[in-house]
């Protein structure tokens, strides 16, 4: 394999976890967010 592909490869792959681990945190803030939400909504409903 020549250098730049394998520099390309590696961008790509750098990316991907970057993305993916973005996508990860956001969703589960978003979980704990939910549940957060839904603990204030049976405190008032009670």
């Amino acid at each position: 394999m020549c250098k730049e592909c394998i520099k390309k490869v590696l961008e790509w792959y750098s990316f991907g976890i970057i993305v993916g681990a973005g996508f990860y945190i956001g969703l589960n803030l978003a979980v704990q967010l939910l549940k957060v939400v839904t603990d204030v909504m049976r405190q008032w409903c009670l």
